[in-house]
């Protein structure tokens, strides 16, 4: 069935005036106006729920946009950015302009901070072959939005929202599924911008208000895109700026890559943030230099040659008095995996982008994990080969970390002595004298972070402040004194020479079973009493959060056996989670996020940069554990085939009816830490390792 015309929604739109809310639901579908076409996903089920869901797409030949732009992943994602960033300052001036009761008039989308990142608030899709090598997934993804449009028809018509609002809600779905594909085989090749927003469809109490929301998507809507995705009314200048910073980012990690090293702080960088609740760079910061020793330049594309520190592999000290800038260094280089927008001032601090930023994380749970590197002859005599706790201490988080992270494909570890265990980290000698290495099962850090690299490849970076046995084993030493960086290698070296080396009596280097699995979970899906059911918008309801933060996944996420099923890892049907209600999905911030009824507490992997980045990682867990939890998949494989259908399919496998706005892609080694945090089945002691008396049993 073809798109419908504007004119239709506007003729239905004033149809509707002064009807019961839920009658709002009848304008899901698709619909063509001048410069795009407009999908109205979701309807929300009243005016003081969530808002609505929307997207636009603006044919990429239309938008005016250099083809060039999109060529190659860093261009994509950074023109996706800036348009976001453009829509998000439109809506601005439009939000709650049309007025009425609750979210009536809400115009919102993600709001980005200061890290460049995959968002599912804007997409640029179409077949490229692209400066990274083969076709660009812009294509399978589109061919994943059309499908998950197909599917909310047969779901509305399945649940039911009122016979009359559920007929038209299925045809208007309906024309969107079939029109929507056939859009994208018409203009694929030519690609298209996509942007998902939110709208408070406005009411006077929960009676709708038409004419508000006439304003809203014939006035305000048009003009936002007009002003925001199409080349001709943006800063030419600005557009190419955030594409060319992007590609000299990613031409400097390949160069950093080619010369073995791991970081890179360029001279001029800004390093220290506004606040503890702001990320913007500090007015009147010490601008980075670095010492001469370690100093190198690099030619890039776009802005030619530029100088830095350089820091290569091995073992890397940091250290200086306390508020020196130790920290703030440290931070800024576990914030370096991530490109940041201009004006940032750390655009050209880079770190190898599977650095892992470990800490003790006192009470987190470990499955299954190898920390004989670390903890071996527990006095209880508990297995350390495969070891399983629900309540970690301090070092045996950090020792189980360390491993997580080699599984993860980590190169770099970074590491701040102040968050640390302490006796992880490093034991005296007059504590070794008083309590012998026989009956001590820790080996701390400090005797393995040369083995580490030698023998497993992974580099360190280590702030340290209190203990003087770390330069001993340091490849370089860098003193931050007054917020700028001294190299005093040579001298530490001399000092070194003077003093007798701590003992070193750890066990020879073995390199962990690499042999863990997916936890064999078995999720309760009997669903909440109106999962399933339909009613009024399902009864669901979810914390908007501002923007698109906080997104709750319920809305979207249909029981499958009430009409929907899910897809397999290879894209077609899937009998991994037929017929069995989805585990619903909550996230709860930046810090957490809950599948079913176990929540997974991320607050201590740092590195996760913004709260879409928790709510992607709540979807993946979920397609995970649906598909491969059944106790035999590697745990390694099960991350891989996760990031292939994102590659391959885009966010629509992973979500319900829709894609949602309020999605951005995490790293590999963020999914990592997210399942290795899942506490489900572990009262059952699935994942291996002995469970009687783990509680406290490693403290």
């Amino acid at each position: 069935m073809p798109v419908k015309t504007a004119e239709e929604l506007r003729r239905a739109l004033r149809g509707l005036d002064r009807r019961g809310y839920p009658a709002y639901k009848s304008l899901a579908g698709a619909y063509r106006f001048a410069d795009f076409c407009l999908f109205i996903d979701h309807v929300q089920g009243d005016p003081f729920a969530a808002p609505s869901s929307l997207r636009v797409e603006v044919p990429y030949a239309a938008a005016g946009f250099p083809e060039r732009f999109r060529r190659g992943r860093a261009a994509r994602t950074a023109l996706a950015d800036f348009l976001t960033r453009q829509m998000a300052m439109q809506f601005e001036r439009c939000s709650f302009k049309a007025k009425g009761s609750g979210k009536s008039g809400l115009m919102s989308i993600t709001r980005c901070g200061q890290e460049v990142l995959e968002r599912s608030a804007c997409e640029i899709s179409g077949n490229v072959e692209g400066a990274d090598g083969g076709r660009t997934e812009g294509g399978a993804r589109g061919a994943g939005n059309a499908k998950a449009g197909h599917s909310l028809a047969a779901e509305r018509g399945a649940h039911g929202v009122g016979d009359e609002v559920a007929e038209g809600g299925a045809r208007g779905v309906g024309n969107m599924g079939s029109a929507e594909g056939d859009a994208r085989d018409a203009r694929g090749a030519e690609g298209v911008i996509t942007v998902r927003f939110h709208v408070g469809f406005p009411a006077f109490g929960r009676t709708i208000n038409a004419g508000e929301l006439e304003c809203i998507l014939f006035d305000f809507l048009p003009a936002c895109v007009k002003r925001a995705l199409f080349h001709d009314s943006l800063d030419a200048r600005q557009v190419e700026a955030a594409v060319h910073l992007a590609e000299d980012q990613e031409a400097l990690r390949a160069r950093l890559r080619e010369e073995g090293l791991v970081a890179f702080v360029a001279n001029g960088a800004i390093l220290p943030r506004r606040s503890g609740v702001s990320d913007k760079p500090l007015a009147g910061a010490v601008p980075f230099a670095s010492p001469a020793e370690l100093e190198r330049s690099f030619d890039l594309p776009h802005a030619g040659r530029i100088a830095g520190m350089a820091v290569p592999r091995g073992i890397t000290l940091i250290v200086g008095g306390g508020y020196h800038g130790k920290s703030t260094l440290l931070e800024a280089l576990q914030s370096g995996v991530y490109n940041h927008i201009a004006g940032d001032g750390r655009e050209f601090v880079l770190a190898d982008d599977t650095a892992v930023k470990l800490r003790a994380e006192d009470g987190r749970c470990i499955r299954n994990v190898d920390i004989t590197l670390f903890i071996n002859d527990l006095p209880n005599g508990k297995d350390t080969a495969a070891f399983s706790t629900e309540n970690a201490s301090g070092s045996t988080s950090q020792a189980a970390g360390v491993v997580e992270g080699m599984e993860a494909g980590c190169r770099l570890f970074l590491i701040d002595e102040d968050t640390s265990a302490t006796n992880f980290m490093v034991r005296d000698e007059f504590m070794q004298q008083v309590i012998s290495r026989e009956k001590e099962p820790i080996t701390p850090f400090l005797e393995r972070a040369r083995g580490l690299y030698e023998q497993a490849g992974a580099s360190t970076i280590l702030v340290a402040g209190s203990s003087g046995a770390f330069f001993h084993i340091a490849d370089r030493v860098i003193q931050m004194d007054c917020y700028r960086p001294v190299d005093i290698t040579e001298r530490v070296r001399g000092l070194c020479a003077q003093r007798e080396a701590p003992a070193m009596g750890a066990p020879a280097f073995r390199m962990p079973r690499g042999e863990r699995t997916m936890p064999a979970f078995a999720a309760a899906r009997e669903g909440d009493a109106r999962g399933g059911r339909g009613g009024r918008d399902g009864g669901r309801r979810h914390g908007h959060g501002g923007g698109c933060r906080g997104y709750d996944a319920d809305r979207d996420e249909r029981g499958q056996g009430g009409g929907r099923r899910g897809r397999d890892d290879r894209g077609g049907r899937d009998g991994g989670a037929r017929g069995r209600e989805r585990l619903k999905v909550r996230s709860q911030g930046r810090d957490a996020f809950s599948l079913g009824k176990e929540n997974v507490d991320v607050r201590f992997v740092e590195q996760i940069a913004d709260s879409e980045q928790t709510a992607a990682l709540a979807h993946l867990l979920r397609y995970g554990l649906e598909r491969f939890a059944d106790g035999t998949c590697p745990l390694t494989e099960a991350v891989e085939r996760l990031f292939a259908v994102l590659e391959r399919e885009g966010w629509a496998p992973f979500c319900g009816s829709f894609v949602p706005c309020g999605l951005a892609k995490p790293r590999k080694q963020e999914v990592f830490a997210a399942l290795n945090r899942f506490r489900g089945g572990m009262g059952s002691g699935a994942g291996g390792g002995e469970m009687d008396g783990a509680k406290d049993s490693d403290r």
